[in-house]
């Protein structure tokens, strides 16, 4: 009877060549997850509160991101009603410029 996978590290049906999953000394590290090792998790004890040391920052951080939002919303505000303002000046300008050149037309016209 035949096996229809091919052997690890041989040519497989279709011609593609297949990584074997061995290393050079015969280890399988296809079980084992990347080559780099992640630690162990660590108690609160033994790590000397590093997790209570990083929830709080967690928490200035979260503070933080919510006062440069709040902060960010007062800017956006602050322009648009800058941007309001700005458009009411300019409407008044051009008004006025369109006033004084009415009237210098009228006085070049001769009319009172």
């Amino acid at each position: 009877m035949t096996s229809s996978t091919p052997a690890p590290g041989s040519p497989s049906a279709d011609g593609a060549h297949e990584e074997p999953t061995h290393g050079r000394h015969g280890a399988d590290r296809s079980r084992h997850g990347s080559a780099v090792p992640t630690p162990a998790p660590a108690s609160d004890a033994a790590s000397g509160g590093a997790s209570s040391d990083l929830a709080a920052a967690a928490d200035e951080a979260d503070r933080a991101l919510a006062e440069m939002a709040k902060a960010a919303q007062r800017a956006v505000a602050e322009a648009h009603d800058d941007g309001h303002s700005a458009v009411a000046q300019g409407y008044e300008e051009a008004r006025r410029a369109a006033e004084q050149a009415y009237e210098q037309s009228s006085v070049r016209a001769g009319r009172p």
